[in-house]
């Protein structure tokens, strides 16, 4: 914008002067899965550290604030036997690897 004062009689007082109003990003928009549904597979018997899969997100808001970044984190694991956290997941890329020994299909 360019702006200047003036007097009550609309008289330029000074000269003008810039000015600068930068908009700011609200997070408005909620991170999103790429899939809706996402399938692993891991072998029985797998090593705690073993790759079972990457889940991957996007959010509209602008990357370079805090409102785009994204954060993983599983609430819940099903079932809790023999451990109720044989899995975990890197918070910043997703990747989802064993913890526990222990996986048994039967």
């Amino acid at each position: 914008l360019r702006a200047h004062a003036v007097d009550i009689n609309g008289n330029q007082m000074e000269n003008p002067i810039d000015i600068i109003i930068n908009v700011i990003d609200m997070n408005d928009n909620r991170p999103e899965f790429t899939h809706q549904i996402w399938n692993g597979t891991v072998d029985e018997g797998a090593k705690p550290g073993t790759f079972v899969m990457t889940v991957t997100s996007q959010d509209k808001d602008d990357p370079n604030t805090a409102n785009g970044m994204l954060r993983y984190k599983i609430l819940s694991q099903t079932p809790e036997s023999p451990s109720s956290n044989m899995f975990t997941i890197n918070n910043k890329t997703g990747k989802i690897i064993t913890v526990a020994a222990g996986l048994d299909r039967e």
